[in-house]
């Protein structure tokens, strides 16, 4: 059984381990061919090996597999989804594998980080979320020490500012407020979202937050904060208003 279980590792890695090649308009990945045929193979043969209770390496593999999508999906049309449909399923199977096979929660947590933040199609967004059962405590201390450290280093912005080029700002923005919603504070939140007030828009999203919270007074005041911003930093969109 174990030497049966080295061979589909084997092949799987084969198959996955693809290069493009372009024909025509279209983009064709060359990897998939020896043993296995298409990438649904691949994730087909690797859920079949979680099935067998190799979850272990099920983690190496679609991790390994995930960076080879992430590859061919930057040389391929993908507009019907097919490879980001596969990337969905890879990412389900990893998190099943984590599961069961219980790795090391702090390293698994720095992987996982330093893939949302350096990442460019969004494997993994939501981790700190969707990988709470498997980080416990240890894991997410260390998520949220590194988030935090990041975060750090993102510039405030205010009125009519603009935001030089960071490709960080969004997954980490997008983490701290996930840091956020847990912890069941208003404030928390309210004060990652104001690290950028560069537009009308950036206050009326605490607005928003505010107003879910039952808190419209403060809501209000922060609407009108935004109304006001637009207005002394030249903005022209003025029909964005509060949710009735």
């Amino acid at each position: 059984m174990a030497k049966r279980t080295d061979i589909t590792e084997a092949a799987i890695r084969r198959a996955a381990d693809g290069k493009s090649y372009r024909r025509g308009d279209d983009y064709f990945r060359r990897g998939m061919v020896s043993s296995l045929q298409t990438e649904r193979e691949v994730v087909d043969s690797i859920a079949e090996l979680l099935d067998s209770g190799h979850a272990a390496e099920v983690v190496e593999l679609t991790e390994h597999a995930l960076h080879r999508c992430e590859q061919a999906l930057g040389q391929m049309d993908d507009s019907a989804g097919d490879m980001g449909s596969t990337l969905e399923r890879l990412q389900e199977l990893h998190h099943a594998a984590c599961v069961k096979a219980k790795p090391d929660p702090k390293a698994l947590a720095r992987r996982l980080i330093h893939w949302e933040i350096e990442g460019e199609w969004d494997t993994f967004r939501g981790s700190v979320d969707t990988y709470a059962d498997v980080f416990g405590e240890q894991g997410l201390a260390v998520y949220r020490a590194l988030a935090e450290e990041i975060w750090k280093q993102m510039p405030q912005l205010g009125p009519g500012d603009r935001c030089s080029f960071d490709g960080r700002r969004y997954p980490i923005t997008s983490i701290m407020e996930s840091l956020a919603r847990s912890s069941g504070d208003v404030e928390q939140l309210v004060a990652v979202k104001a690290r950028d007030l560069s537009s009308g828009w950036r206050y009326l999203q605490i607005a928003e937050t505010y107003r879910q919270a039952s808190l419209a007074d403060t809501a209000l005041e922060w609407a009108e904060r935004g109304v006001v911003a637009q207005t002394h930093h030249g903005a022209t969109n003025t029909s964005s208003r509060l949710p009735a």
